[in-house]
């Protein structure tokens, strides 16, 4: 394990060396971003002008479930995004050999060798956000808290990136160049504000079919007593006891079908 993490570090360090040869693209990237967090934020200013209040949800209430959402999606983004292009990126360039050949698992050398640092500032402004509305909301934050959204950002990862890395998987076995999770990613917008204000039948299926409603409403709404189901929390849990071996066997599977040279 203690091999595995000083790899997993080799490969960040030397990514984060090679970012710093293409600054302006690093600037660019981050303050389109931000700009993107801010249009969110301004869409929920103009929503709660004219609708003080939505289905018992308020805006700073909103605008803490919002922070907190770009806070998962960008730390998935972070790790799991040189998923995305894997069959363009190492299947059509032949690259996957040379992963092959390294003495470590691809998997790990996949996820490491495409950490996007560029979004760090993403995660940076998120918590912010969930700061300053924090300040304006009459609820305690405590310690326990702020552990039990760090517990659930990690469950809400790993399980969008077994998702990711399963959908990915497929390439191997069919000439495609785009993840089928890349559609999918659209849906995280749904991630960002109250599911109340869906109708049930989305709300079902981004409960329990693609889990996008543990992203942030469930656990910012059990934080703020919006929700009473308080069993629901542990579908993430459930998610990854799954995902994890599947996606681990389907991935070594679908692998040994790659061609090659």
């Amino acid at each position: 394990m203690k091999h595995k993490l000083y790899i997993f570090w080799s490969y960040f360090y030397f990514h984060c060396k090679a970012t710093a040869f293409f600054k302006f693209n690093f600037l660019l990237k981050n303050i389109s971003n931000t700009i993107y967090q801010a249009l969110g934020v301004l869409s929920l200013f103009i929503i709660f002008k004219h609708l003080p209040q939505a289905e018992n949800w308020n805006y700073y209430e909103c605008l803490f479930l919002q922070g907190y959402a770009n806070c998962v999606i960008a730390t998935f983004h972070l790790f799991f995004s040189g998923f995305t292009n894997f069959a363009s990126k190492y299947l059509y360039s032949r690259e996957y050999d040379i992963v092959l050949m390294r003495p470590v698992p691809s998997l790990l050398q996949v996820m490491a060798a495409n950490i996007s640092i560029d979004r760090l500032p993403n995660i940076i402004v998120a918590v912010l956000i969930m700061v300053f509305a924090r300040v304006n909301m009459q609820v305690q934050i405590s310690v326990f808290t702020i552990l039990f959204f760090l517990v659930f950002l990690i469950l809400n990862v790993a399980v969008m990136g077994c998702i990711n890395i399963l959908l990915c998987s497929i390439s191997f076995s069919i000439d495609m160049k785009v993840n089928l999770f890349v559609p999918l990613m659209n849906s995280f917008e749904f991630a960002r504000y109250p599911f109340v204000l869906y109708s049930k039948i989305i709300v079902f299926a981004f409960t329990f079919v693609l889990p996008l409603a543990t992203v942030a409403y469930l656990p910012v709404g059990f934080v703020l007593d919006k929700i009473a189901q308080s069993y629901t929390l542990l579908i993430p849990v459930v998610y990854l006891v799954v995902l994890v071996p599947l996606t681990l066997v389907v991935w070594r599977r679908q692998e040994l079908k790659y061609g090659g040279m």
